[in-house]
């Protein structure tokens, strides 16, 4: 879609789009990597992110499945977005999975002495 609207701003002489915000982290990848690396590449095409932390999970906090009390991850179940988000990596049939990602990349991180 980003490669049709700058071909439409092209055809029509208007100011074609320069960057993305789309979500990246390390637990969401593929969006950036797979679908918009050609774009960026071809268009000198511009990224801002958000969601750097995956809302939260990436802060280490959460790696043993747990919402502790005061974080945005105990306030998601009153939250559409949030709750989604969090159910998806913290639901039954994921959080198995997830907590195995977020231990081993604690332990990364520590032994790179990075947060």
């Amino acid at each position: 879609m980003v490669e049709q609207a700058c071909q439409i701003a092209e055809k029509f002489r208007l100011h074609a789009p320069q960057v993305e915000q789309c979500q990246y982290n390390m637990l969401e990848r593929e969006n950036m990597e797979r679908n918009l690396r050609d774009v960026f590449q071809a268009r000198r095409y511009g990224t801002t992110i958000w969601g750097p932390v995956c809302a939260g999970l990436l802060t280490g906090k959460f790696n043993d499945g747990t919402r502790p009390e005061g974080t945005r991850g105990a306030l998601a179940v009153g939250h559409a977005f949030l709750h989604h988000r969090w159910e998806k990596y913290l639901g039954a049939e994921n959080i198995e999975k997830t907590t195995k990602t977020l231990q081993a990349l604690g332990e990364l991180a520590k032994e790179e002495g990075v947060s």
